[in-house]
């Protein structure tokens, strides 16, 4: 009796140690071998832009894309939309810089982009952001013309650092 009650637990610890290496491992193995930048498509989404169009990401493959989360709360953020902005000025017309506002309601973004001439996206439930797996703001990816990313930057960035990446592009 004791032994089938041992040989009992001993399976059960069993399937509960794959199926804690099986939840675990994948993300411990990205951590440890993150996939290279370039290689993966650009996660695709819908969003709405301030008059309510749908924006459709892969709708602007053949194009250099900047992709820009932020929040009116982060004072980086409005520092990078307002250098983001500045930039699109003087940038060519094959590039186009997407921002999405992380979780905030229209007016309060609204007060921040007002002067703006970048294409403003409202991600209201954060399903972008997930989709992104955003864990900073501002949080900056740079998308070849191929849609695939090429590169990232997390937090405040210059303009010669935005040159760089968009030459990689």
């Amino acid at each position: 009796m004791r032994k089938k009650f041992l040989t009992s637990i001993s399976i059960i610890i069993f399937v509960l140690a794959i199926f804690s290496i099986s939840k675990i491992a994948p993300q411990f193995l990205e951590k440890l071998f993150p996939k290279k930048l370039g290689s993966n498509l650009a996660p695709d989404f819908v969003l709405k832009d301030l008059e309510g169009k749908s924006v459709k990401l892969s709708d602007f493959r053949g194009k250099k894309v900047i992709l820009n989360f932020w929040a009116s709360w982060n004072e980086n953020s409005l520092e990078k939309l307002k250098m983001l902005n500045d930039y699109k000025n003087s940038a060519a017309d094959d590039l186009l810089i997407l921002t999405i506002n992380n979780q905030e309601d229209l007016e309060t973004i609204e007060e921040n982009v007002a002067n703006f001439k970048l294409i403003t996206l409202l991600d209201t439930e954060g399903e972008v952001g997930e989709l992104y797996d955003i864990s900073v703001l501002p949080e900056t990816f740079f998308i070849n013309r191929a849609g695939l990313q090429v590169s990232k930057f997390l937090g405040p960035f210059t303009t010669q650092q935005i040159q760089k990446e968009v030459n990689k592009l």
